[in-house]
This record gives C-alpha cells, sequence and structure tokens, in this order.
C-alpha cells in the first residue's frame, strides 16, 4: 500500500505566503517520495511537507482526501510542539486541532491508497398469501305439485334436495417479505430499495424505508415490504428486489438486483363446511338434514324424505310451502322452496245451469306515445398535462441552484439533497421556481420526485487552478 504526506513549509516571506496559498487550491500530490522539506528543529517541525492554515488564527483545520485516498495520520504545530495522531482505520476526512489550543503554523499528512469500492450484495425472501371462498347451490323438488287427501285427511309428498359445491373464487392476494442489502466496504452507503413481481395482476409494491437507505459498513440493512394486487395474478411467479445506490467518484449509479420464487398459500377458506337444514313446511323450524357438509370438487349431494301434509276443507285446497337452506358461517345462505296443494274433496251441490255473461268489446287502446331520444351532450376530454422535471447546477465554490418546472395538473413536491442535508420544495401545478443553497466541497447532490432521480451532481472540491507549479515542472491538485 503506498503512503503519501501533503503540505508546504510554513514561509515567513510574502513570496512563499503567496505560494502556499496557490498550493493550497491545487489537487494533493498522488505519492511522494522522499520528505520535500527539511525542518530547522525536528523535535518541532512536522515531517514531510507542510499544510499552512487559510490564515494566521486558525485553531481548527477540517481535510478531505482526494478521491481514491484515505489519511492514515497526521501531524500537527502549534506554538513549539508538535503533535502527530494515528487514524486507524483509515478516513477521507479529519478535523485536525492542537491539544493545547493555540493557534495552528503548519500541519501535514500521511494518505494510503483508499480501497477499491465493492458493490452492495441483496437478497430476498418472499410470501404469497390469498383467500378462497367456496360457493353452494341448493334444489328442492316435488314428486307431485297437487294431491288430493286420503281418508286421514292428509296427503303424501316426496321431497327431494340436492345441494352442489361450485368452484371456489380467490381474492385477497397479497404478498410481503424482506430485502437485505449488506455492504462489504469500510464505509457506509446509501441506497433506494425497490421490488416488483412479475405475476401481473396489477401488483404494486411498497418497501418501508426504501428511499435513501443506509447501509452501515460492513454490515447489513434489512427492510420489510409488502405488495397489493388489483386483480387476479398468476399462480406463481418472482419478486424482485433492486437495490441502487451512488457509487465514489463522479456521479453514477450502481445496482444489485435479487429475485426469490413466490406462489400464494391459502391463508383462509370461507364456507368450506355448511350445514343442510330444512323447514318441512313450518316457517322458523329448523330439521337438520346434515350438519357438516364439506366441500370437495365436483361434489353434489343429494337428501331425500316423504312428508305428510293437511287438506283444506271439504271441496278446499290447503298450499304448504316447503324451504330448504345451505346455512353458511359467512354470507347470505341460499336457499330453495317448492309448494304443494293438498285438496279435499267437495260436497257435490245439486246441478246448477252456469249464468254466461254478456261479451263486453273494449274500447281501442291509443298507442303510447313515445318523446323523441335527446342525444347525450358530448363529454370533451380532461386537459392533458406534462411532468415535474427539474435540474441542478453547482460551483466550486459550493452554490447549489435548482431550477423547478411542474408542468404537471397537481402540486408536487421536489426532495433536493446536498450531501447529508434534505430540502423539500413544494411547486404549484404548471408553474417554476428557483431554488438556491450550499454545500460542502465533494458533497454528492441529488434532485428527486418521489422515487425517481431527476438530476445529480458532485460539488467539487476546489476551484481549479494551473496544473503544474511555477519553476518546478511537478503536477499537482488541491489538498
Amino acid at each position: 500500500m503506498h503512503t503519501r504526506t501533503t503540505g508546504i513549509s510554513r514561509a515567513r516571506s510574502r513570496g512563499w505566503r503567496g505560494l502556499t496559498a496557490l498550493l493550497l487550491l491545487l489537487p494533493t500530490i498522488a505519492v511522494l517520495g522522499a520528505q520535500a522539506a527539511t525542518p530547522a528543529a525536528g523535535a518541532e517541525v512536522c515531517p514531510g511537507q507542510h499544510i499552512e492554515p487559510p490564515d494566521d488564527t486558525t485553531k481548527t483545520v477540517t481535510y478531505t482526501a482526494p478521491d481514491g485516498y484515505l489519511v492514515s495520520s497526521w501531524c500537527v504545530k502549534a506554538g513549539p510542539t508538535i503533535e502527530v495522531h494515528a487514524v486507524d482505520p483509515p478516513a477521507g476526512t479529519i478535523t485536525i486541532t492542537h491539544t493545547s489550543g493555540k493557534d495552528i503554523s503548519h500541519y501535514s499528512v500521511v494518505l494510503v491508497k483508499a480501497p477499491e469500492e465493492k458493490p452492495l450484495v441483496a437478497k430476498v425472501k418472499a410470501a404469497g398469501t390469498k383467500a378462497k371462498t367456496y360457493p353452494w347451490t341448493i334444489e328442492k323438488d316435488v314428486d307431485a305439485t297437487t294431491r288430493t287427501v286420503d281418508a286421514s285427511g292428509k296427503a303424501t309428498f316426496t321431497y327431494t334436495v340436492t345441494v352442489t359445491g361450485g368452484t371456489p373464487t380467490e381474492s385477497g392476494w397479497a404478498a410481503s417479505g424482506t430485502v437485505a442489502a449488506t455492504n462489504p466496504n469500510t464505509y457506509a452507503v446509501t441506497a433506494d430499495v425497490a421490488v416488483a413481481t412479475n405475476l401481473g395482476g396489477g401488483s404494486s409494491c411498497a418497501v418501508t424505508g426504501g428511499d435513501d437507505a443506509v447501509v452501515p459498513a460492513g454490515g447489513t440493512t434489512t427492510l420489510d415490504y409488502a405488495c397489493s394486487f388489483s386483480s387476479a395474478p398468476t399462480g406463481s411467479g418472482t419478486v424482485t428486489a433492486t437495490v441502487t445506490w451512488d457509487p465514489a467518484g463522479p456521479p453514477t449509479t450502481a445496482a444489485a438486483t435479487a429475485t426469490a420464487p413466490l406462489t400464494f398459500a391459502v391463508a383462509s377458506e370461507t364456507n368450506k363446511t355448511v350445514a343442510v337444514v330444512d323447514d318441512k313446511t313450518v316457517p322458523g323450524q329448523r330439521i337438520v338434514l346434515d350438519p357438516a357438509l364439506t366441500w370437495t370438487a365436483g361434489l353434489v349431494k343429494t337428501y331425500t324424505y316423504s312428508l305428510a301434509v293437511a287438506g283444506g276443507a271439504a271441496g278446499a285446497c290447503a298450499t304448504h310451502t316447503n324451504t330448504a337452506t345451505v346455512d353458511q358461517p359467512v354470507g347470505t345462505d341460499p336457499s330453495d322452496t317448492a309448494t304443494v296443494t293438498a285438496c279435499t274433496p267437495p260436497v257435490v251441490p245439486p246441478v246448477v245451469p252456469p249464468v254466461v255473461p254478456p261479451v263486453v268489446t273494449p274500447p281501442p287502446v291509443a298507442p303510447p306515445v313515445v318523446p323523441p331520444v335527446v342525444p347525450s351532450p358530448e363529454v370533451l376530454p380532461e386537459q392533458a398535462f406534462g411532468k415535474a422535471v427539474g435540474k441542478v447546477r453547482v460551483s466550486c465554490q459550493g452554490t447549489v441552484r435548482a431550477r423547478l418546472a411542474n408542468r404537471s395538473g397537481d402540486r408536487v413536491v421536489y426532495t433536493l439533497r446536498v450531501g447529508t442535508k434534505v430540502h423539500r420544495i413544494a411547486v404549484k401545478a404548471e408553474d417554476r421556481r428557483k431554488f438556491v443553497t450550499r454545500g460542502p466541497a465533494r458533497a454528492k447532490v441529488t434532485l428527486k420526485v418521489g422515487s425517481t432521480r431527476l438530476d445529480q451532481a458532485r460539488i467539487p472540491g476546489r476551484c481549479a487552478a494551473p496544473e503544474v507549479l511555477p519553476d518546478t515542472g511537478v503536477r499537482a491538485t488541491s489538498s
């Protein structure tokens, strides 16, 4: 592993002060061989090249290593003494102070190559559930609709009740599980986590905490998700989890995916077992024909019984209605009826010639007046709207400018993240807005609407400066 030190010896003349200020704007030299400065008093001067603070009354300096490097140790001089501090593990940004609380005269750092970034690893687990409802139908038949009573004054009818189990219906499809994002790097990573299925059915999945989830260094972040369906999905398929993040360096996007099989297990069953009851012509009476009839594919069950019912007075008939019902635990109970008539023979009266009423011809009926059909007024379609867009621009001084254009018909809230700071900016329908803020050097800038990223950038570390040092020919960049 290569190391490098950076800094410029503190000069007392005006010319060296100007050169020191210039060097602070240039990128740090990538690899430094021998020490570039020889201290006048070794016990009182930091080794390596020295870096002066921005002014003579600085007690605290924040130093950020160039891309691809980390700080492994640093030295600071304030007053007559120096202090050397190890950074374990090496870090990209450090804060330099002197324990005496005095102003810093100069400092130096030792840099090491940063380890190559490793991609995140995604894992997903999935489980699906559904509900089943079992339909039933019932029919009631009788061997005759009318009979004459016997000497006991009753007529006997034979009833047949047929119960059929129909095709079950499914509903309430749902899927849920977890997405685990593992970070093998030595630093935390912020990622977005999304889940989708290929089962159709208008599936919609939501990940709890899936936006800007922090995956700790060397650790795993596990998030719950749930999927709903607006119509019947296919019987089986897969769930895919996608973890996206912005890797170190220039703005870019990396992604890791994972899939898991998904089938729907029956979580609840409605009306699978029912009772078959009959009132046997007495309303409200409950005669159980079958206390527990359980659904099976193609089930047809028949119940047969005979029942004697009373006739009416002499020369009259009595009507009897018999109701059979499928008694379901949930919902409206299917039922069917059969009506019979039991008649008592009449006493024969003397024969009387019938009276024939005169035939009356009704007057003609005029046809109804049909009103004319008036067509419905034309309904114009609603206005079509655009979408919300936006751009961000950054400067080397840390200024961030966002231009927001909401071309939709609804109010939109933009999310502008500058480093660790988040701004939420509301823009009215069909309106524009400019928003200006500031951020630290090398901060990542992301503009989103919901989970959709519209633009991203990174604030430069320093403003541009000459790439070759005067008189030396040494190639350098700012620290």
